[in-house]
């Protein structure tokens, strides 16, 4: 490939990324907590569904966030009684962690307040090209951890 084109598709994608990021954090889409806040209640609310707990270490793994941040993120959603912890059944040396009653309804209330300006944007582009999109920023995601995972076992 030609090294000039492929800087300059680099630096687009580059803006793009920049442009992204800065629309989703500095618009605060997620009201009654904090985002990381709202990804672990997410993260908890699919587990439910299929019938699993999940512990900490699994949230940082999924979130990748370290275990203090993961402490803070926990901290909080307990103070504001959005989660409860609990030994596991099968592993008595494993808490796991459960969306309450009032965890669930503040996730769904911020998970459908997300997902009326997600519909807004589908509408907009079209379902089509919306999933392209959608795989190819999951494409991207995936090139990305492979790169920096690849980038630090280099340094280690």
């Amino acid at each position: 490939m030609d090294p000039t084109r492929e800087r300059a598709a680099g630096e687009e994608l580059l803006q793009v990324w920049l442009r992204l990021s800065s629309t989703l954090w500095n618009t605060r889409m997620v009201q009654s907590m904090t985002f990381h806040e709202a990804h672990a209640c997410g993260l908890l609310a699919a587990a439910e569904a299929r019938g699993k707990g999940v512990c900490a270490t699994e949230l940082c793994e999924s979130m990748q966030v370290l275990k203090s941040q993961m402490n803070r993120i926990l901290k909080s959603l307990e103070q504001k009684g959005y989660i409860e912890r609990e030994r596991s059944a099968s592993d008595r040396r494993t808490v796991e962690l459960r969306l309450t009653a009032e965890g669930k309804r503040a996730y769904e209330e911020e998970h459908e307040g997300i997902m009326k300006t997600v519909l807004e944007v589908v509408a907009a582009l079209g379902v089509e090209q919306s999933l392209k999109i959608a795989q190819g920023v999951d494409q991207v995601v995936g090139i990305l951890n492979g790169t920096l995972t690849k980038q630090q076992d280099g340094k280690a």
